[in-house]
């Protein structure tokens, strides 16, 4: 585990802007994942679609398109946390709104790497590529979670509801 944090030289800004060819599909997403905030360990959590991101780091790191930035993300501090009684139910009960009809396979492919192009732009690419090519709805939602994950690290909330409730509708 590493709480590390790696940001962009001025040489990997040019490689993203350029699309420099001499980089992978797999060393750009990561190269445009590192923005001098998420550590190594988020790098591995949210681009666990994309291979060895450790190898990725260390090529990106020796070719000078990162560097580290010497900082480490600090340990939040263990706090117990109060023991509270829930509240009562006191809300007024809704009718619930009826199930949206089931989806097949090809349509979740579609709509979800819709939803992720949209909220995660070309870091999007890679989840979409597999997700796509997903044979089973087990993979096809596998893959979809990580995508999640990664539109929750970006804070798109309207997008992480969205493919949430595609994932609830894959039949």
């Amino acid at each position: 585990m590493s709480s590390l944090i790696y940001c962009k030289t001025s040489d990997g800004q040019l490689a993203v802007k350029n699309h420099a060819n001499d980089l992978s599909r797999q060393q750009r997403s990561v190269l445009i994942m590192i923005d001098g905030a998420k550590t190594v360990d988020d790098l591995l959590r949210f681009g666990t679609a994309l291979g060895d991101v450790n190898a990725t780091i260390e090529f990106l790191s020796q070719r000078g398109f990162i560097a580290s930035t010497g900082a480490v993300a600090p340990v939040p501090a263990q706090r117990a946390m109060p023991v509270v009684a829930p509240a009562p139910d006191i809300t007024p009960q809704q009718p619930k709104a009826p199930m949206e009809a089931p989806l097949t396979m090809q349509a979740f492919q579609r709509e979800a790497s819709r939803v992720l192009i949209a909220g995660l732009g070309p870091m999007g690419d890679t989840v979409c590529e597999r997700l796509e090519k997903a044979k089973t709805a087990e993979d096809a939602r596998r893959y979809a979670n990580i995508g999640l994950m990664m539109l929750q690290d970006s804070r798109r909330a309207d997008a992480v509801e969205k493919l949430t409730g595609l994932i609830a509708r894959l039949a």
